[in-house]
């Protein structure tokens, strides 16, 4: 699985979307108010498919990281 997700996140740090880094899937849109970048996936779900942990994680803004809820 993938070690690195690209996300759309608001300013609150919620992803609005996600994708394997590794996926042919394009880098998601941008939007006003929505901020885009390919953070590192905590060790604790690298075994995971995104779909499957996602939903647990939101963006720490200031220290431009993944983080659980």
């Amino acid at each position: 699985m993938a070690k690195k997700l690209h996300v759309a996140y608001d300013a609150e740090g919620r992803v609005i979307s996600a994708s394997d880094s590794t996926s042919k899937l394009p880098l998601p849109e941008k939007m006003a108010g929505v901020k885009t970048g390919e953070f590192e996936i905590p060790s604790k779900f690298h075994k995971q498919k995104a779909r499957e942990f996602v939903h647990m994680l939101s963006v720490d803004v200031k220290g431009a990281q993944l983080k659980e809820k």
